[in-house]
């Protein structure tokens, strides 16, 4: 509990003490209770909120991969394994009749 044992927890108490009076002591208490409580809570809804933005980041990661040119060449080859499959953007097909030879075959 940060380094703070039975002594210092007790030194606190017996200074609390002195300084608020028996009668404002468990007042005070219970305010620093549910102050703690409060911090607590806000903590976990932050949290929650991190984690939920570290999946949207791990989500875009995700389909940004599959725009590389092996991703593209997955979507192409085995389109059921697709990452993206059912987004908006349009599925690569590759065909004989749209493939272009840049080199002269007679020459090879």
């Amino acid at each position: 509990m940060l380094g703070v044992g039975f002594p210092e927890l007790f030194t606190i108490a017996v200074i609390g003490l002195v300084i608020f009076g028996p009668n404002r002591l468990p007042e005070i208490a219970r305010s620093a209770g549910s102050g703690i409580r409060r911090a607590r809570a806000f903590l976990a809804n932050a949290m929650d909120s991190l984690d939920e933005d570290a999946k949207g980041i791990t989500n875009f990661a995700s389909e940004i991969q599959s725009l590389t040119p092996r991703g593209i060449m997955n979507q192409v080859l085995a389109p059921e394994n697709s990452a993206i499959q059912n987004s908006d953007i349009p599925q690569v097909r590759i065909s004989r009749s749209n493939l272009r030879t840049d080199f002269d075959q007679d020459a090879t």
